[in-house]
């Protein structure tokens, strides 16, 4: 059949609904002109197209849902891997020179945890869409404020006292929205609730160690405290993203998990 002829054929299924009442096009208008086939099934007219059989829907009936993958351990896992890089440096473990933390800032926790975040958006999940994408755009934020050439610490030039006031009000900013993500958490799991409040204690153990910060010296203790607690929070992050991999249809065992 000629695509002419097939939207002909459209065209005359379209009228006799019209006319029979079974499938009132000016209601909805539910039809493709490039339908290889038009036929009926039931009580839908099902259009076999190029792009795939697609259903044209009676009023009052609902488009069956769709079925997204769980984009959980996708953004708890970009979280736990930036997190775990910048607190081995705040630690004073292996290096102290943050600068390679930059380039997982952007991509890794930045731009990829704002993919699973908005995927969080269409499966309906709120916290996850809130978490995800919030914390995406902290690393973000981060990784362009540590960025050389962006002009963000060059301006303070070598005010350092302003510097460190800002950088630590920028912590005290997103420890206020962890302790509102970790209220919100205390019905979801003990893993998950568990890194939410790693993360709560770090960011304000970030933001004191900035404040008494002093020019030229290496992190002080209160900077070092953030970053191995940095470290609890990105293991217990990468231990809710496994137990979410590991389910009963996917794994032949799960990780204990109880829900709060």
């Amino acid at each position: 059949m000629s695509v002419a002829s097939a939207d002909d054929a459209a065209a005359a299924v379209a009228a006799e609904g019209s006319a029979t009442g079974s499938l009132p096009a000016t209601e909805h208008g539910h039809y493709f002109p490039s339908a290889a086939k038009v036929f009926s099934r039931g009580t839908h007219r099902l259009h076999s197209s190029i792009a795939g059989p697609v259903v044209a829907l009676l009023p009052g009936e609902r488009a069956p849902a769709h079925i997204y993958a769980n984009a959980g351990p996708l953004g708890l896992s970009t979280f736990a891997g930036t997190t775990f890089l910048l607190s081995l440096a705040n630690a004073r473990i292996g290096f102290e020179k943050p600068d390679v933390v930059i380039g997982m800032a952007y991509f890794f926790g930045g731009v990829v945890q704002l993919i699973a975040g908005t995927w969080e958006f269409a499966a309906g999940n709120t916290f996850g869409a809130t978490a995800f994408t919030a914390y995406g755009g902290f690393w973000l934020a981060y990784g362009y404020l540590v960025t050389p050439g962006t002009g963000v610490l060059a301006a303070y030039g070598a005010d350092y006292d302003q510097l460190k006031h800002a950088l630590g009000c920028f912590m005290v900013a997103w420890t206020i929205f962890t302790w509102m993500m970790t209220v919100a958490a205390h019905k979801t799991n003990v893993a998950l609730f568990a890194t939410l409040c790693f993360t709560s204690l770090s960011f304000p153990l970030t933001a004191a160690g900035l404040f008494t910060s002093e020019a030229g010296a290496p992190p002080n203790g209160l900077l070092q405290a953030s970053g191995w607690v940095g470290i609890c929070a990105a293991i217990s992050a990468w231990y809710t993203a496994l137990s979410g991999l590991l389910t009963p249809q996917t794994s032949t065992f799960t990780l204990p998990n109880p829900k709060l």
